[in-house]
């Protein structure tokens, strides 16, 4: 088995913002940042509104750049991800990760969020560490943003994922984490899809208000 999850209102609650807003809303970067923040997003959100996979990507490749720009921190980041307005858990997230350790199964965690965030969140809060953490990133030195990493780019537009290529190794059996219909697209072909919603085609519809104590028996394959 290998579960592949999104991150944003999946691990966290569903009345938590996007990893992108808690930034601009935790006001640790400058009022400059948030000025170039909002004329990003008044130049580009149309185009993910539209559906515009390549303006999208450029969206948030120019997102990425401002955390250069504006001297972003692990230390800002840290903070953010602790703060229970920004990054709530939902219930049952501990006694999940403590039996994905204990079945030794992997967890790759496939994001339109930000992957330094959800790093520092798992192991800050849980001491856990997920196999693989596929999102958007950046480059670090001595603790700040020095460049974005661009091997990777996701967005809620293109999410979809080449699992042999990442794992490197033949997987019999997907269950699948989301909260709405784009993560379905993470990976189609799962065997298992679990959603934190009452909407879109997943096979277990948990409610948004569902926890990952009603996840844990579907470990059991």
């Amino acid at each position: 088995m290998i579960i592949l999850s999104e991150f944003s209102k999946t691990f966290t609650r569903s009345d938590m913002p996007t990893a992108w807003s808690t930034i601009v809303q935790s006001n640790l970067l400058p009022a400059k940042y948030v000025a170039d923040r909002n004329a990003l997003y008044e130049k580009y959100h149309s185009y993910e509104l539209s559906g515009d996979v390549e303006m999208t990507e450029r969206w948030f490749r120019e997102h990425l750049k401002l955390f250069v720009k504006h001297h972003l921190t692990d230390e800002m980041i840290e903070q953010i991800v602790l703060d229970d307005r920004f990054f709530a858990p939902r219930d049952g997230v501990k006694e999940f990760l403590d039996m994905v350790r204990e079945k030794n199964v992997p967890l790759i965690i496939v994001s339109s969020g930000i992957s330094d965030c959800i790093r520092i969140w798992f192991k800050k809060r849980f001491d856990y560490v997920p196999s693989e953490i596929i999102s958007n990133g950046l480059k670090w030195d001595y603790g700040t943003a020095v460049a974005i990493d661009d091997e990777i780019l996701i967005t809620p537009l293109d999410k979809h994922i080449d699992l042999e290529l990442e794992t490197e190794a033949e997987v019999d059996y997907v269950l699948l984490l989301g909260d709405n219909q784009e993560d379905l697209d993470i990976f189609p072909e799962a065997d298992k899809t679990i959603g934190f919603t009452d909407e879109y085609e997943y096979d277990v519809k948990l409610g948004k208000e569902g926890t990952f104590l009603d996840v844990i028996p579907y470990l059991n394959v």
